[in-house]
């Protein structure tokens, strides 16, 4: 059975959308509540002995995103994306808005932003519940999680996702956590073989059934 805190995200969202003008998107949020099986992978990395990857391509620099920033490569409303790059745009933008720390932005040599990914604290563990209902673990005090990562369309397969979330952990691992953990949908093969180089280790499958709203 959903939780009431997915409800009120869900109200939430839908309101967005609507505000929004995403007339098309809420008939997805429909659609996926009425029928939608979920996958997901938890994968966990060790900090402690994690070296990271010495390539950086385009110069990366990584920062947190500023208060009431929305990173243009965000821009859902963009002429001619696809309805999942719109969908994935507008997911991370709700991250945003609930106000869920810290996002992080890369951006390359000329200081445009290429790449997003949230690196989330334990003191999120009550704003990430309140936000999903529970669809995380709590995080431990020397545990981290990464999630929602997101490459601007014309940078992928240019290795800027392996760089920046290194440089992420690496933020991570100097602010005291042992251990970072994330959550890939079992179908995206290609994020999972990334993690695994990385060092990160399956632990967990994560499956949910939607049937008719609950």
């Amino acid at each position: 059975m959903i939780s009431i805190a997915r409800y009120r995200h869900l109200i939430r969202t839908l309101l967005f959308l609507l505000q929004s003008g995403q007339y098309g998107e809420i008939g997805r949020r429909f659609r996926e509540r009425i029928y939608d099986d979920t996958s997901m992978v938890g994968m966990r990395l060790d900090l402690t002995s994690f070296e990271g990857d010495p390539a950086n391509p385009e110069n990366l620099t990584i920062r947190p995103v500023r208060s009431g920033e929305v990173p243009s490569i965000l821009d859902f409303r963009e002429w001619g994306i696809t309805g999942a790059e719109r969908h994935d745009r507008i997911l991370r933008s709700l991250m945003l808005q609930e106000g869920i720390q810290t996002c992080y932005v890369a951006e390359d040599s000329r200081g445009d932003p290429c790449f997003i990914q949230w690196l989330i604290w334990p003191d999120q563990n009550q704003k990430l519940e309140r936000y999903l209902g529970g669809w995380y673990p709590l995080l431990s005090p020397d545990e981290v999680l990464i999630e929602y990562a997101y490459t601007a369309p014309d940078r992928r397969g240019r290795g800027i996702m392996p760089a920046a979330t290194s440089c992420i952990l690496a933020e991570a691992r100097e602010g005291g956590a042992r251990t970072a953990i994330t959550f890939i949908p079992a179908g995206n093969k290609g994020s999972l073989r990334i993690h695994l180089r990385m060092g990160f280790t399956p632990f967990l499958l994560h499956v949910e059934k939607r049937r008719l709203l609950v």
